[in-house]
């Protein structure tokens, strides 16, 4: 593990951590699953169970969700939240659309016609299931005037030659 690592498995399995909500890295390296941060107690850190110097430093995934993580002031714990939130983004964000992130996707307009000028949005980076089970991530125009939810598995289609 490297030094930014939660620790021991007794550790992850503490009261503190819900075995069921971590998420792992390629390196091994744990991090606790990320949460809703409203109404945060000063005393709040996700990365730590004694906390000696209150934050609380906040480490969003998304300000339009407000899910995130939350450290206190411990040089250690801000680290863990920064690599916790950097692998989110390298990882998770965008579902199995991740691969298109940052790149120009190809998408059907309600008329119809497809328009290869959308990219994912940076606003809400974590993906939605509707009613009906369906993964949808957020996508806008190049203008960034229009967005729309579009199902995963229909990106994946239309731009499979990007992949």
């Amino acid at each position: 593990m490297t030094d930014i690592a939660l620790g021991s498995t007794e550790e992850v399995n503490s009261s503190l951590f819900d075995p069921h909500r971590i998420i792992c890295n390629e390196n091994d390296d744990l991090y606790p699953s990320y949460r809703r941060l409203t109404f945060i107690s000063m005393d709040a850190c996700d990365f730590c169970d004694k906390v000696e110097t209150p934050g609380p430093y906040l480490f969003y995934i998304s300000i339009e969700t407000k899910n995130g993580w939350v450290t206190c002031s411990n040089d250690s714990c801000r680290k863990k939240g920064e690599a916790a939130l950097d692998h989110y983004m390298k990882t998770r964000a965008y579902g199995k659309a991740n691969i298109f992130k940052g790149k120009c996707i190809k998408v059907r307009r309600t008329s119809g016609e497809f328009e290869d000028n959308w990219k994912l949005s940076n606003s809400f980076v974590e993906p939605l299931i509707d009613d009906n089970g369906v993964e949808r991530v957020c996508v806008v125009n190049s203008s960034e005037e229009i967005e729309k939810w579009i199902d995963i598995k229909k990106i994946l289609e239309w731009n499979k030659s990007k992949i």
